[in-house]
Parts: C-alpha cells; structure tokens; sequence
C-alpha cells in the first residue's frame, strides 16, 4: 500500500491536474502529508498557497476565491478543526458556490476509542455537501483518484448530469476516466468493519454522497439519525474529501534526518548492567497512570482505594496536570513522560492501572499499548472487580525512589535556562488561590514535564530513621491543594482557549489564569472583545510566546527544510499579543526573564489583564 506521503501527493496533484489551484491550509500534525506536497507545488508555482492557522477564516478564505471564480481546496488536521469550517461550508452550499473541503484523518478504526484528536469526521458537514468520501489508508490509489475526480465533477456541477458550472470550466477528463456515477467500493470488508457505500449513520442520506468506508456499525452515532434528508444537489456547492493518514507523516528524508538526531533511548542516569538487564528491586515494577477526565459513578469510593494502595505498594503515579489532587500524590513523578521514552525506567514497566484518559503524550500512550499487548494494564471500572490489587503486587521502595530522583534530575535539567519549562514551572508553584486553564499543544505539555510538589527524596533524608517518610500533602501550601486545574482534552485542539477560560471565571466566581501559545492565543482573537454592558471576570492570559508553534520543532517537522518548517508549520504570526488587548481595553504587561514573571504572578488577578511571556 503506498504510505502517506504517496496518497497525499497523489491527492494534491490530481485536484490541481484538474483546475484546484488555490489551496488554503491550516497545519497541524494530521495533514502534515498534504502540508509537504502543496508547499512543493507553491514551491514551483504551480499552485496559490496561502496558510492560515485558524481553520475557519481559511475556509471562508476559499470560500471568497470561489466568489471570484476560483475553485479552492481548504485543508486542515483531524479534530476540531474540521468543525470550524462548518459555517463556511454552510454559506457555500446556500450560496451554490464550488468548495473543496480535504481534512485529514486518522484510521477509522481509532474512531470512538477515545484515541486523541480523533471524532467522526464523515458525515459532519451532512447534507451541505453534494459528496463526501472517506479515504482509507488501504484503499489505494485508484480509489483516491476516482474520489478526487468526482469531488471535483460534484462541486462545480452537482449532482445532475450537464448542470451548469457558473462558467467554471472543468479540465477534460482523461480517456479511462472511470465511471463516477457508481459507488466506490461494492464489496464488503473485513470482519468488525462497515460495508463499502454504507450510510455513515445507517439512516437515509443524500444518494450523491459515497464513502470510500464508512463507520464501523458498532460505533456510537454521534449525530442524529432522524435529522431530515434533502434530494441530490443540482446546483454547484460543497464536497468533502476525508483522507485518514498513518505514520510516518513526513518525507522520507525527514524521518531519517530526525531518527538520526533522536537516537532511541538509553538509560540515562539510572543504571543497569545490560538492555536486557532492566530486572530485579528498583528496575521492575507497576505505576499507575492518571489522565484527563477522571469520572463515573464509583470514581469517588475507587479512587480513595486506589490513593491508598498506590501509597502502601509504592507505586509510582504518572498523573497529568488535569489529574487534580493526583498531581499532588505523595508518589507523583514529574517528567514522568520524558522518563519512560528516554530512560530504562520505562522498559521496565511490568503492569500498570489506568484512570481516566491519558492522550497526553506520545511515551505514554506507547506504554499504554505495551501494557495492553501484555494483558497488564487495569482500568479504574475493574477495581470493584478485586483484579486491581491482584495485578498491582507491591513494588520496593527502591522503584518508587529510583522514578521520583529521576523526575526531580530531569525537570531540574528542562528548568536550568531561561525557557518554556522554567516560566511553567513559576506559573505552577505560584503560591495563590488561583486556578489554571492550560492550553493545548505545547503548554500543557511543558506542565506535564515540570509541574508538581517537592518531596523528600534519599538524597534529603538526614538519617535510617527517615527512610519511611514520603512527601506529605500538609506540607504543600493550601491554596495550591484547593486550586483547580483545566483544559480542553477531549479533543485537545487549540481552538476557544480563552473563550473556555472565561467560562470558567464567570461560572465559577474565582480567578483565573489561562496559559497558552501565542500560535493558541492568535487562534481566539475574537475572545479579546466583549460587550461594554456585560459582566467581566478576573480572567488572566499569559501568552507563552516562543514566536510559533514551537511544538513542530520537537517532532519529526523540526527537521524539515527551513523555510517549509517556518511556513507550513512553526507559523510565526506578525501582531503583538500585549498591543492587540491592549485595542481590546485589557491590561497588558510583557516580561522577559524568570524575576518578572516571578513578580507579576506575586500580584492578584482583578479584572481583565494579559501577560506576555516572550521566551527565546
């Protein structure tokens, strides 16, 4: 099967071939395969690019190219970013103008598994699309190109045969065009996976849309299945090309150039023998894994269970910053991710138990899928089962130690310098009764890395007589315990950050910091205003800003060519944050280094104030 790049290649090159020459495009991870190929085009000129970083002003973007007589093709990643076209896509359909909508995917069959950034994309525009596939990685090119072909027939004509294109002329099809008035597919799949041409939501829906591959039937119907229908469009509007991609999502001589600047991992500071010699006290054992979400109806009872056993057995906690109070356990490792992808701590993981939803970070989910290979890992619903204690046999001390003084060295080493680490880390331990409402992407993610409350490690204790003590919560000052900590994780896009941190303030009466990207915080510029009547809450945004979407520069994008890294994925935006809320009637003050930052987060938060982090 040919891999991503490949398909997305193909993809571009066809819809081009055949008149899409303005292509917008949103970056993000997903659609990094079509972010390649259309910055090699715009390379050649072959091809109008223009990148945006909110899906929804690139969207309507196309939609008034089409207005001028232009076909135009938005992209953009899995998620919520596919949403935010949605208004853009409603106003083409009425308006009966041509737009290409290409999202990118992940496989179907990740689809209600709670796999991160991943939702049911068919079917979201329904009946404002006059067609609508959903490309699978196995289906091949053949099955691209005739999807890609009739997107385009479909857009500029409709669905009725020799309807008027509004004087579009459409590129002459090829001699062996295949006929694009049947289905796709018309076999059945595999076992566990949808008929071809299944309605997504098995209720009737409009016959001029095929899918490539539909739904699983076992799936939840995430919309409604009685929403009324309406007859195949006979006028030019929307289509939707949903392409599912798997990695690797970069060019071949990115991947290389990455795998050869990040060696796999050795065992850092702990040490052992041999990598086959990770066994024995303090080189094996259980964790417990703590994500976003914690919940259901036993949660409360289970969850002082489980507290109580993670301390008895030693069990180091892998807890997210969203974790709530288990961010604060007395066995809670900070850089916990960072220790399982670089250390042999990691490897040496034989069982674990899992609680809520822990889509954080890529180690971590690696683990994750270890311990559900090995039939090892235990959810919080099993516990009244009595199969929690079983699995999870007590550890020595010496494993819990060996993760805690491995996490302290690690985030002592990410908050040496000046940098994204040390400014979370200040914003963390700041000793207020403030709540956090971290943004997605790269700052939840240095949170993860360096947040957390100081214990007692072997190296502090005095003397034998200490060796039993553990960090205790009454040491922790009290504020930070009642303190309360959000995100957006159910989908972890970066959309409405600052829109939700309001939320928050105004329901809950309290104060609020919202942390973010600048790349996150361009993306909710709109938040920034409000009606001179309403209500204002204390409501702070600090804007980490590393001038772009730094966490690109960590993953395999990093070692892209520079200008397609700048461009299509770091993104640098021209405005000051601090001056654009400032227009907005905000207080806004700057700091450059770690004594500022630590001064401006010493005052309270009254009313409306941005604080702009520039870091390096």
């Amino acid at each position: 099967m040919p891999g991503s790049m490949a398909r997305a290649r193909e993809l571009v090159e066809i819809l081009v071939s055949k008149g899409v020459r303005n292509w917008y495009y949103a970056p993000g991870s997903r659609d990094a395969p079509l972010g390649y190929a259309l910055a090699g085009l715009a390379e050649t000129r072959a091809i109008d690019l223009v990148v945006r970083i909110d899906e929804r002003d690139a969207a309507f973007m196309a939609l008034g190219a089409a207005r001028a007589g232009k076909l135009a093709a938005v992209v953009m990643t899995s998620g919520t970013a596919v949403g935010n076209v949605l208004p853009a896509v409603m106003e083409a359909y009425h308006a009966q103008l041509p737009l290409l909508i290409v999202s990118a995917d992940r496989p179907a069959s990740l689809r209600g598994t709670g796999a991160n950034q991943t939702t049911w994309q068919p079917g979201m525009f329904r009946n404002f699309v006059g067609f609508e596939a959903d490309l699978q990685p196995e289906d091949g090119l053949a099955a691209l190109r005739e999807a890609a072909l009739r997107a385009v027939e479909v857009s500029l004509n409709g669905s009725r045969e020799n309807a008027t294109n509004l004087g579009m002329a459409l590129a002459e099809f090829s001699p062996n065009q295949p006929d694009l008035n049947r289905p796709l597919r018309n076999t059945p799949t595999d076992p566990g996976r949808s008929l071809s041409s299944t309605p997504l939501h098995n209720a009737p829906t409009n016959p001029a849309v095929q899918f490539a591959s539909a739904t699983p039937p076992s799936s939840p119907d995430p919309l409604c299945a009685d929403a009324p229908t309406i007859p195949p469009h006979e006028f030019p509007g929307p289509v939707h090309l949903n392409v599912s991609f798997v990695e690797p999502l970069v060019p071949a001589e990115v991947e290389a150039a990455f795998a050869a600047k990040h060696p796999a991992p050795a065992p850092a500071s702990v040490p052992v023998s041999a990598p086959d010699a990770v066994a024995g006290p303090g080189f094996t054992g259980s964790v417990i894994i703590v994500g976003d979400n914690q919940g259901g109806p036993d949660w409360r009872a289970g969850e002082r269970e489980l507290w109580e056993l993670a301390t008895s057995c030693h069990l180091p906690v892998l807890a997210e910053p969203t974790a709530g109070r288990w961010r604060h356990h007395p066995n809670a490792v900070r850089a916990a991710s960072r220790i399982v992808g670089e250390t042999a701590l990691g490897s040496g993981v034989t069982s674990g138990a899992v609680i809520g939803r822990a889509t954080l970070t890529r180690p971590i989910a690696r683990l994750l899928k270890r311990l559900k290979g090995m039939k090892s890992l235990v959810k919080m619903s099993e516990l009244a089962q009595g199969s929690f204690a079983s699995q999870l046999t007590e550890n020595s001390r010496k494993w819990l130690e060996n993760w805690r003084e491995e996490g302290e060295r690690l985030a002592a080493e990410l908050t040496r310098d000046w940098g994204i680490h040390q400014a979370a880390r200040a914003i963390w331990e700041a000793e207020q009764d403030i709540d956090l409402f971290l943004g997605a992407s790269l700052t939840i993610r240095a949170f993860d890395a360096v947040a957390g409350t100081p214990g007692v490690l072997p190296s502090e204790r005095g003397n034998p007589a200490d060796s039993d003590r553990v960090p205790d919560l009454k040491r922790i000052h009290e504020p930070r315990l009642s303190r309360r900590v959000f995100t957006n994780r159910g989908l972890a896009g970066i959309d409405g950050t600052i829109a939700s941190a309001w939320g928050v303030a105004l329901a809950s009466g309290r104060a609020v910091r919202a942390v973010m990207g600048d790349v996150t915080f361009f993306h909710d510029l709109g938040a920034l205003s409000y009606g001179s009547l309403e209500t204002t809450p204390n409501l702070q945004v600090i804007v980490l800003d590393n001038g772009g979407g730094e966490i690109f520069a960590g993953l395999e994008h990093g070692q892209a060519a520079p200008p397609v890294r700048e461009r299509m994925f770091l993104t640098p935006q021209r405005p000051d944050p601090a001056a654009l809320a400032a227009a907005a009637g905000w207080v806004v003050e700057t700091v450059r280094n770690l004594g500022d930052l630590r001064a401006a987060l010493a005052r309270p938060v009254n009313g409306l104030s941005l604080l702009r982090v520039v870091l390096p």
